[in-house]
């Protein structure tokens, strides 16, 4: 028997960017394993949803492979420099990305956030993630304007 490669298939597909849309504006993305939400005012409001959306992941990966929550720390979060981006960092430690407003105006003014699910994670849970953290997002009461993100590709 003889193994052939077959140059048309590729072992792994590459990760996929889609963009999270409600009614007729984009509130967020998926890009492989990475999550986001923009839409908000300050760097504020997008830390305060960045631990919304992370406790709401946290909690989810706990209980679906049957381990204790991550205990909520008390400490307040703050912005920390690490090269050229702003981490969002809580007691935990560094909980997401910090996604500033684009210098290019026709694109977007508003602050975001982006955070990583932990691997092994697979296209249908990171999905199915991002539908949980948006649903909780707009439940929470965080401040979170939802101004549509014109993105052009």
């Amino acid at each position: 028997m003889t193994t052939q490669i077959s140059p048309e298939r590729l072992a792994v597909p590459p990760p996929s960017t889609l963009h999270l849309h409600d009614a007729d504006r984009t509130v967020g993305w998926i890009n492989g394993n990475r999550v986001g939400f923009r839409g908000f005012a300050t760097d504020e409001e997008a830390a305060h949803a960045a631990w919304v959306a992370y406790r709401t992941l946290t909690r989810r990966l706990a209980r679906s492979h049957g381990l204790r929550p991550v205990p909520i720390g008390t400490e307040p979060l703050a912005l920390q420099r690490d090269g050229d981006r702003w981490l969002i960092v809580a007691s935990a430690g560094s909980i997401a990305t910090l996604v500033e407003p684009d210098q290019d105006v026709t694109r977007d003014a508003s602050y975001g956030f982006e955070l990583a699910v932990p691997q092994p994670a697979d296209e249908v849970l990171v999905r199915a993630l991002a539908h949980l953290i948006y649903r909780t997002l707009r439940k929470s009461g965080v401040r979170w304007g939802a101004r549509p993100t014109r993105v052009t590709a």
